[in-house]
């Protein structure tokens, strides 16, 4: 019977080796190829209990030292190569049983034979009359089933020979496309780790640059600040300006004011000094104190000419302090314009290198996905699914390459080589036409190779090499760039801080020009209050003045009238008076007009009008 008929439990027999057991295991281990049986035997004759190498496949039935295991195999000749007998039921019962073989197939395609031997409850000697010829029978039928099995043994050894040089050339290629794979990790590990020190150079710049640009935004914002300190204090600086000019428009005023009242009291004091030189030939007691008053005038008159004198330095000097505050002025909005003018510039370079680390992130991305690329060729390279497709891929390319081969020597070996060329053997034969033929297929079919691995090898270094060359040529760029936008960067520092210099000199220039004009707005202040205090104490003492000459007026009124009764005196006293009553009835005349008195109330313009008019009675 088969192999498939047996089943654990069975027993059977191995003829080669005299022993008798019972089956224990029926199936494919994973030490060997081809489908193996286990047998318990009877006798302690076995190799091992049942288990190989680490791994268990059946249980001894008694305490052997080494159970013995049997299938078939390609390395063991005597325990795959043999005839089994099994035993037949119980129940049945036969003297003898007929030889039964089994043909089992291997891996490489042998068949070995089983034959049964006796069944349970069956006599183990049954005497026959003819024993002797069985027993030759069988002698005979087991050295021609040995030669047999030893004959399929050596072509299966054979086979097996043949099998292992294939796939020693098979492994010969797989270690060259091992070494090869190899090389390719080795350059790609190099060219990673260059990318790595790349990327790490890059990163350091980009931190670097991070830094610096940290740096000018916080330089910038200071900047920023100062320049709005420096427009709020120009704010500042023109709204005093513009206090200072009010304030002088003011004085101005004032000055005008003074100018106009200085022009009243000095026609006043001149029509007073008319007056008083004009009583000075009567015999008034009170002449010492009118030419007391004159001289007062003219100290008057003298010290309102220096004030004036003074007021007009004093409002040159604040004209040409306003001249230089507007000079600052105008500096600080030249200074303002060119720190506007850095900061665009400085805003172009923030740009700039806001357009380096975009490309910086641009060339970690390729970075990345190169190292995907990568691991995921290297784990193509390490993952075993598409082995056994390209096993038999190479196989089918062997095979191919075979029937090339075969081909192309069926057709040299039917078309020939045409040695002579003559006309002949063009047109009388199809000799050239055939050779033509059989040149184009066999550089057809030699044309059809696949492409060297080295050369796809040199193919892929050329284009590494290729990207790293440009991958270089941009990284030197970027580091020109970076270098020049580092120049570019120390520059605006410098001229940053060369602004900073201006700016606190003009800060300074400001604070100053502030100061002196707080202090010439105080001194001017105080120049008029004491003017308007000295035109106060000047009024008073015009006032004064005034009073005495209202008093010598009503004197020279008392004497008048004194004159007028002496007149009179006169005219009753004289017979022959036709000489003098012209004067005195034109004096009479004037007499009755009413007495013009001043008070410190009356404006300038009538007590001119009435000083006039009293200065023409006296006249007369």
């Amino acid at each position: 019977m088969s192999n498939k008929d047996l089943k654990i439990g069975q027993r059977v027999a191995v003829v080669a080796k005299d022993v008798k057991g019972t089956v224990a295991y029926v199936g494919y281990p994973t030490f060997a190829s081809g489908k193996w049986i286990g047998i318990n035997l009877d006798e302690p004759k076995g190799k091992n209990n049942g288990t190989v190498r680490g791994h268990f496949y059946f249980e001894s039935r008694r305490d052997l030292d080494q159970p013995r295991v049997t299938a078939s195999s390609r390395t063991s000749l005597a325990s795959s190569r043999q005839s089994l007998a099994s035993f037949l039921s119980p129940s049945t019962e036969r003297a003898s049983t007929p030889d039964l073989t089994v043909k089992r197939a291997s891996f490489t395609g042998f068949v070995e034979t089983l034959t049964p031997q006796f069944t349970p409850g069956q006599s183990m000697t049954s005497p026959q009359p003819n024993a002797a010829a069985v027993e030759e029978k069988l002698a005979n039928l087991q050295a021609q089933q040995e030669i047999t099995n030893l004959k399929a043994e050596v072509e299966d050894l054979k086979e097996k020979l043949e099998t292992l040089r294939m796939r020693r050339s098979e492994d010969r290629e797989k270690l060259r496309e091992l070494e090869r794979v190899r090389l390719q990790l080795d350059q790609a590990n190099e060219f990673k780790a260059k990318i790595m020190e790349s990327q790490a150079q890059l990163q350091r710049d980009l931190q670097r640059a991070k830094q610096e640009v940290r740096e000018a935004q916080e330089a910038l914002d200071l900047h920023n600040d100062e320049t709005a300190e420096l427009q709020e204090a120009a704010e500042m600086a023109a709204l005093d300006k513009e206090m200072a000019e009010e304030r002088a428009e003011s004085i101005q005023m004032e000055l005008e004011q003074c100018r106009e009242k200085l022009e009243e009291a000095t026609l006043d004091l001149q029509l007073m000094r008319a007056e008083m030189e004009a009583s000075g030939n009567t015999q008034h007691p009170n002449a010492v104190s009118g030419g007391a008053t004159g001289y007062e005038v003219r100290q008057l008159q003298q010290q309102n000419v220096r004030l004036k004198e003074t007021l007009v330095e004093q409002l040159k000097q604040d004209v040409q302090e306003l001249e230089a505050l507007q000079e600052v002025h105008e500096q600080l909005v030249e200074s303002n314009r060119e720190l506007e003018m850095d900061l665009r510039e400085e805003e172009a370079a923030l740009e700039t290198i806001m357009d380096r680390d975009s490309t910086i992130v641009k060339f970690r991305e390729l970075v990345q996905r190169m190292t995907e690329q990568y691991n995921e060729l290297t784990a193509q390279i390490n993952s075993k699914q598409g082995d056994h497709d390209a096993i038999l891929f190479i196989l089918l390319l062997q095979r191919l390459n075979t029937k090339a081969e075969i081909i192309l020597g069926q057709i040299r070996e039917r078309f020939p080589a045409v040695n002579v060329w003559d006309r002949e053997a063009i047109t009388k034969s199809h000799t050239a036409v055939q050779y033509s033929f059989r040149c184009q297929l066999e550089y057809q079919l030699l044309m059809i190779q696949p492409t060297p691995p080295i050369v796809k090898r040199a193919q892929l270094v050329k284009k590494q090499l290729e990207e790293t060359k440009t991958l270089t040529i941009r990284l030197e760029k970027k580091e020109a760039e970076y270098k020049e936008l580092k120049k570019a960067a120390k520059g605006y520092k410098e001229e940053l801080s060369e602004m900073n210099i201006r700016k606190e000199l003009g800060e300074k220039k400001l604070t100053t020009a502030v100061r002196d004009a707080e202090l010439k707005i105080d001194q001017l202040q105080r120049k008029l209050d004491d003017a308007l205090n000295q035109i106060k104490r000047q009024e008073k003492e015009f006032d004064e003045t005034l009073d005495h000459l209202q008093q010598d007026i009503e004197s020279l009124e008392d004497e008048r009238g004194a004159l007028r009764e002496k007149l009179k005196l006169y005219g009753k006293r004289g017979g022959s008076h036709h000489a003098v009553t012209s004067p005195v009835s034109s004096v009479r005349e004037y007499s009755h007009e009413p007495s013009v008195k001043v008070s410190s109330g009356v404006p300038s313009g009538e007590v001119n009008e009435a000083l006039q008019h009293q200065l023409k009675v006296l006249s007369w």
